[in-house]
């Protein structure tokens, strides 16, 4: 600032206007008021001063006094907000703009309504602790929300530019209790070999849902954010109009590659395939058809019944629609189902395996007994207290668990809890259900339906690993998919086979249904070449990993290698290092002696003018040596520099999410951002909250500083107005 424009200024306002000019958040940091009251606070090591005009000299000499104090002191720096990790507190200098900043990404993150500034308690806290201070109406919060998301945008667009790899997106719907539709877009991304992801937008459906819609708006997010020509892959759930939206993007996008990085989740396939399992059982309710004509159409209505003496659940219906509504290909309807069924049974019958119909009508109460016991319980405080009694009453038990878990329709993992926690409380359940007074008979198992449930949990353990390999907090990737569907297609080989002749025959049929849904989805992976070419890309697989996993390997080999082939060359070929082979050649010398009788037998890469060629051709490398370079985006990380576009290739498709866990993660955190009560809440106030949330822990976010530099100009030009 110069002479002329602090002339009217007093002592605190030089110092409060130069203090929001300053580019470093050091000098955030140093004390203003006298330099006896800087001494006596810093008194650990040299105080430094600085002229008001000297301010554009360095500030190596601050940050480093700074540095020293908050490492003596044990106290983070300013920037740290957007690094730190969860509930860990960050140390930032008061000002009216930091304060503010503060609220509002505390609402977004932390999921706070606005209406806390509100809160006597909290206005008291905040007045004992820096007196005088004047909070923010609820209004102000949510319009600097929306401020920051808005000016903080430009900054996430700006960082995406500065990085070279590819990006992915994770898509799915959900409908917010302000009945309104949203798309939740988030973005997957690699930095420094490390993957990250954040909700890059909640896009505010306002037409039918159909493919062409979603990808409009899909496209037209990303180029709002600068990446619609570093999208390598999308991940969504089996709806028929995500296989649309994958099919109209490349007309908005055309480095898109379409259905062929149409990625689908995981977490979901291996829902499908358990609960195709589990389907046989439950009891069907019965259906009966009645046709009538109307004006010339033809009409079905459905006569849904059950027998009157079966414990059918309810939820054995959820069930049905949710695997109804799963539609690969539209393959998955009701009669597809049907047909899945009736297909493993004659499979079965051929091998000789025969279930009867007593045996049918015997297993298929199993589910309904489990589930509706556990339901009786959670509704009957009077039973619950009983049930817990009886759990006291037993030295068996060291009562930590108190309660049988419920059963939820669209989530088959509660099967396997409902079934372990059945096993585990077996002498209490008989205790109650051989009882006449509590009216619990009709929920009790015979000794051979009790087995059938210890076989039937032991079986559901291969879905869990599997189940909780994809629905974990890190990103779950696409290098896993594979092994994952073959070595369940093992194990489902292995129940159904049966060598010690142990299950009933009904589980081994079913088994092979299960097999049926994974040969169904292990077919529409062969449309999608990320699952292929990020296996390839793996040093410690290559293309043998598919020997023994693949019928027909010699032609299978030669289909998926043209296709690594084919996306290096139209794609990857040109980030390649000409410099270096140029290099490599000159500091050679030929020796007309040398002779190799295998030119390419080591497991290290020669750069060659054929770069991916020679990289398919070399041996795989060991996996602890993957291991030890801290996984497989690290060990391409540090081939970087001698090898930029096989690495660049290796990581945007090892980076390919394998699940849509993190937009129904998000939904979780949507539901707590707005709930029923808060139907004032705007579109544009809920997607800023959700994005800015996001954003505070993740690279994208610029520091504290930042958000407090774009408050701070937005009261200066507040004060400017009212004056």
């Amino acid at each position: 600032m110069s002479d002329s424009e602090v002339w009217e200024m007093d002592d605190d306002e030089i110092i409060g206007e130069s203090m929001l000019r300053f580019r470093d958040q050091s000098h955030l940091r140093m004390i203003t008021s006298t330099y006896l009251l800087s001494k006596l606070v810093m008194i650990q090591h040299k105080s430094h001063r600085r002229p008001r005009m000297n301010t554009g000299a360095g500030t190596s000499n601050l940050l480093a006094g700074i540095q020293a104090c908050d490492k003596r002191h044990g106290i983070d720096s300013l920037s740290a907000l957007s690094t730190a990790k969860p509930g860990k507190v960050v140390n930032i200098t008061y000002s009216e703009a930091a304060h503010c900043a503060l609220i509002a990404l505390r609402c977004a993150h932390n999921q706070r309504p606005f209406n806390i500034v509100n809160d006597p308690l909290y206005e008291a806290e905040v007045r004992m602790l820096h007196p005088g201070t004047t909070l923010p109406l609820a209004e102000t919060v949510s319009r600097d929300t929306q401020l920051l998301y808005h000016e903080i945008s430009r900054s996430v667009k700006d960082h995406f530019l500065k990085l070279d790899g590819g990006i992915h997106i994770v898509l799915d719907g959900w409908s917010a209790p302000i009945i309104a539709a949203y798309l939740g877009l988030v973005v997957v991304w690699y930095e420094r070999g490390q993957i990250f992801r954040a909700i890059l937008e909640f896009i505010r459906l306002k037409e039918s849902h159909t493919g062409k819609y979603l990808a409009q708006q899909v496209g037209e997010c990303l180029k709002r954010f600068g990446l619609s020509q570093r999208l390598v892959s999308i991940c969504m759930d089996n709806a028929a109009n995500c296989n649309k939206l994958a099919e109209e993007l490349p007309r908005l996008i055309p480095t898109f590659q379409g259905m062929k990085v149409r990625v689908r989740c995981m977490a979901h396939i291996l829902n499908l395939v358990a609960k195709m399992f589990m389907s046989f059982f439950w009891k069907k309710a019965k259906t009966k058809n009645k046709h009538v004509v109307v004006d010339d159409m033809l009409y079905s209505n459905r006569d849904d019944t059950q027998d009157e003496d079966s414990v059918a659940d309810p939820e054995a219906e959820d069930d049905e629609r949710v695997m109804a509504d799963d539609d690969g290909h539209e393959t998955f309807n009701q009669a597809s189902i049907l047909d899945v069924h009736e297909r493993a049974i004659w499979e079965m019958e051929e091998k000789g395996i025969i279930a009867d119909d007593d045996e049918y009508k015997l297993l298929a109460t199993i589910m309904p007994k489990i589930a509706g016991l556990a339901r009786r319980l959670h509704d009957s405080p009077t039973l619950q207290e009983t049930f817990e009694q009886l759990i006291d009453a037993n030295r068996d038990f060291d009562g930590t668990k108190r309660a049988l878990d419920r059963r939820v329709p669209t989530r088959w993992n509660s099967d396997f809890l409902c079934l372990q926690a059945h096993v585990y409380f077996r002498p209490v359940i008989e205790q109650m259900t051989n009882v006449s007074t509590y009216g619990l008979q009709s929920y009790a198992l015979s000794e051979e339906q009790w087995k059938v449930v210890h076989d039937i949990r032991d079986i559901l353990t291969i879905f869990k690993a599997a189940t909780d390999l994809f629905s974990k907090a890190e990103v779950p990737l696409i290098v896993d998919v594979l092994p994952v569907l073959w070595d369940l297609r093992l194990s489902l080989e292995a129940v159904v086979e049966d060598k010690h002749n142990v299950l009933s025959n009904i589980i081994r049929i079913a088994a092979q249904a299960a097999v049926l849904m994974i040969d169904k989805y292990t077919v529409f992976t062969e449309d999608c070449e990320v699952y292929w070419i990020a296996t390839v890309m793996c040093p410690d697989r290559k293309l043998k990993w598919f020997k023994g996993r693949v019928e027909d390997y010699p032609n299978e080999i030669k289909r998926i290698r043209k296709m690594v082939v084919n996306r290096w060359k139209e794609s990857y070929e040109k980030y390649r290092n000409w410099d270096a082979d140029s290099s490599a050649e000159d500091s050679e010398p030929s020796n007309p002696w040398l002779r190799k009788a295998e030119p390419v037998s080591s497991s290290s890469m020669e750069i060659t003018e054929d770069e991916i060629n020679a990289y398919l051709s070399a041996r795989p490398v060991s996996p602890a040596e993957v291991k030890a370079a801290g996984g497989y985006m690290k060990w391409w990380e540090s081939k970087l520099e001698r090898l930029p576009g096989l690495a660049r290739m290796a990581m945007d498709y090892v980076s390919a999410p394998a699940s849509s866990v993190d937009a129904e993660r998000a939904f979780s955190v949507g539901r707590r951002q707005i709930n029923f009560m808060q139907h004032n809440m705007s579109s544009n106030t809920f997607k800023a909250r959700m994005g800015l949330g996001s954003w505070v822990e993740s690279p994208l976010f610029p520091g504290i500083e930042e958000a407090t530099s774009i408050l701070g100009q937005k009261i200066r030009e507040k004060g400017k107005s009212e004056d």
